[in-house]
């Protein structure tokens, strides 16, 4: 069970270091139970309680988020990710790293002939002839392939294909990232 302590606690412990602390299994979860527990009770030291939890719940996530921002700038450059992160920090990681990347390859490319973006099939796509007047496809529903920028739009509005991060797409991987 999740006390106002243990919640002070994890914060003061996030705040200390400059890498991502160790939150105990389930965390999250139980600090909602905590705080709809607290928010039943209508004594003044209860709601003082629950909206001092609520503050430092919220500055927990934030420094996590800095935290998860900057680790992902230093693993771009490096490949070394960070450790103790939750399911859906890690989701948020490898989607910045990607865009990271991206924006990298994109920048040392200005000037020469600008990248292609990457597409997923979410179903099967006949071959068709781009907007560069190149062939392309055909495509099964999972294939991954860069297409000129106005066929991937066309392609992702009629529900076709989807973005995907071109690193990922390039037989890259973000496996240790």
């Amino acid at each position: 069970m999740i006390t106002y302590e243990a919640i002070r606690k994890a914060h003061a412990e996030e705040k200390a270091g400059n890498r991502l602390s160790r939150l105990p299994d389930g965390f999250f979860f139980e600090v909602a139970e905590y705080l709809e527990k607290k928010a039943k009770l209508s004594e003044k030291e209860e709601k003082w309680e629950l909206d001092s939890a609520k503050n430092t719940l919220q500055d927990l996530t934030e420094i996590r988020e800095r935290k998860v921002l900057n680790a992902a700038l230093f693993s771009s450059r490096t490949g070394v990710a960070p450790e103790n992160m939750l399911p859906v920090e890690r989701d948020f990681f490898d989607k910045i790293v990607c865009t990271i990347n991206d924006f990298r390859k994109a920048r040392e490319s200005m000037g020469q002939e600008s990248a292609l973006p990457v597409i997923e099939a979410l179903q099967d796509i006949p071959e068709f002839v781009g907007a560069d007047m190149k062939g392309y496809g055909p495509f099964s529903k999972g294939d991954v392939a860069p297409v000129p920028e106005e066929n991937a739009r066309l392609l992702v509005e009629a529900g076709s294909a989807a973005m995907k991060c071109a690193e990922k797409a390039a037989g890259g991987t973000n496996e240790g990232i």
